[in-house]
């Protein structure tokens, strides 16, 4: 997913970023995992992250958990590179911000249930039930 907002009061990004990983979290609970929300710390952003959220599953196989879902809060750096930009309040033009959200990790993806239980299985391409 990805979302553009205006950069009025200094909230709607968070506000989307906040709504983006309720989404997720809604989702990933409705298909019964268990899951934590990781606010990374700044030395694991990337250069246009002003704010990253990193959802991990518990993977039974593993015996720990791993990142299913990846949400960043990237202000103005991205529209500043594509050029968005809308009207403001006082018809000025400002840079638009952005939020994404990557909804299952490169690595990973989601296999069938397993055994004709409800348990999902998450599996690196180079791992089997």
């Amino acid at each position: 997913m990805f979302g553009v907002t205006a950069d009025e009061s200094g909230q709607e990004s968070a506000e989307l970023l906040a709504e983006f990983v309720s989404i997720q979290k809604e989702i990933f609970s409705e298909l019964g995992m268990h899951c934590r929300v990781l606010d990374m710390p700044t030395q694991e952003l990337g250069l246009p992250a002003y704010r990253k959220l990193d959802i991990e599953a518990w993977m039974p196989g593993r015996g720990k958990f791993g990142e299913i879902s990846s949400a960043s809060n990237c202000t103005d750096y991205q529209s500043r590179r594509l050029n968005i930009m809308y009207h403001g309040d006082n018809e000025r033009l400002k840079y638009a911000h952005t939020v994404s959200l990557n909804c299952s990790s490169r690595a990973r993806r989601i296999a069938a249930p397993l055994c004709g239980t409800n348990t999902l299985c998450f599996l690196n391409s180079n791992e089997t039930c």
